[in-house]
């Protein structure tokens, strides 16, 4: 049996529809599908009781949401969402944090451990660390990296077989809430010391332990969605007037790079090839307003900006806070999201009962 631990509070209500923004069409890259393309009408996937941790990988999205009492990890095609999901593994007490898809292995996170599973064929998901109590989680070919909420260090060790723990960083409460890794670095938002739970400023340090963690950009407030791609790190300050920042991964010495600046909350940060992708909109207990799909070009973000899909996104794992989730995900094609959200009922044993759908939005609207 797996435990939880949650801490969750929302409030949210139901958008009848996703409408598509009017603008200048641009080239985001991907096509604009029609029904024609092979993709079916079978979007949104509707019904999804707490959905949460979106990922993509091939031809399937993966993401978890509860059933009963039970927590589930859900697999569809894309090309038909609706009428191929299938549960690849399901746990008791509703336990499941977050997921992550490295080649052909389902990893699951809960509140205190981190478990494996093959992503088809999946009876019972192997313990790969038993006590891990994660507050973020990442994965490089070989290992898999944590940082533990109560002894405030990063831990790594092979995923394939966590024989041995290793210590990564154990400096002066690092307090690690995102993790994020290259070849060579592993990357972290740090927690801001005055504020438990505020992210402050981004840490990295060399994955092979010959240095000690120093700061890669300091004074981000509210810093979000930690993304390494194509040579970058990527993350969102997540206020306001929030940005989209970006550096090289082999260091940030002058200032970030603004991609985007002026957002309202942004998240879900998705860099995809030559463009970048993400949600703009508060996801706090009880906001109602809109949120918004954008995307644009990384080179000119500003002249390149567009709104692709509006709706009521970001679903009980946005407001969770315990764990990272991340509820939009591209690939060549789509942006995928996590959206409609309904309460149910209030706070029950520690979680909160809603529903919402996984959307499909196209990277260029059909013109």
């Amino acid at each position: 049996m797996i435990a939880i631990v949650m801490n969750w509070t929302l409030a949210c209500a139901l958008v009848a529809s996703v409408t598509s923004c009017g603008g200048k069409q641009l080239d985001l890259g991907g096509t604009a599908s029609t029904p024609g393309d092979g993709v079916v009408a079978s979007w949104p996937v509707a019904d999804q009781r707490n959905p949460r941790s979106l990922r993509s990988k091939g031809h399937h999205l993966y993401w978890i949401a509860d059933r009963g009492e039970r927590g589930a990890v859900l697999r569809c095609e894309k090309r038909d969402c609706g009428n191929t999901v299938i549960p690849i593994v399901e746990v008791e007490n509703t336990g499941l944090w977050g997921i992550e898809i490295h080649d052909d292995v389902l990893f699951a996170i809960d509140s205190r451990s981190i478990l494996s599973c093959p992503t088809s064929g999946c009876s019972r998901p192997r313990i790969v660390v038993a006590d891990a109590e994660a507050s973020a989680v990442a994965f490089d070919d070989v290992n898999v990296y944590w940082s533990h909420r109560g002894k405030f260090a990063i831990y790594f060790c092979p995923h394939a077989s966590c024989g041995q723990t290793s210590t990564l960083e154990s400096g002066i409460r690092t307090d690690a809430v995102e993790l994020a890794v290259s070849d060579a670095k592993s990357f972290w938002i740090q927690a801001d010391d005055a504020y438990p739970q505020t992210p402050a400023s981004i840490r990295v340090v060399p994955k092979d332990g010959s240095a000690i963690w120093s700061t890669f950009a300091g004074v981000q407030d509210q810093a979000a969605s930690l993304t390494v791609r194509d040579g970058f790190v990527y993350w969102a300050t997540s206020v306001t007037g929030g940005t989209i920042a970006r550096c090289p991964s082999t260091g940030c010495s002058a200032r970030p790079e603004i991609v985007a600046q002026s957002q309202y909350f942004p998240h879900f940060v998705d860099p995809a090839g030559e463009m970048i992708f993400w949600m703009n909109g508060a996801t706090l207990p009880g906001d109602l307003r809109s949120v918004e799909i954008l995307g644009c070009q990384t080179s000119d973000c500003a002249a390149t900006m567009e709104v692709l899909d509006t709706g009521l996104g970001a679903s009980s794992g946005t407001r969770n806070r315990t764990f990272p989730s991340r509820e939009l995900v591209v690939d060549d094609e789509a942006i995928y999201w996590i959206g409609d959200i309904v309460k149910l009922s209030g706070p029950v044993d520690g979680g909160v009962a809603v529903v919402g759908s996984i959307r499909r939005t196209e990277r260029r609207r059909a013109r």
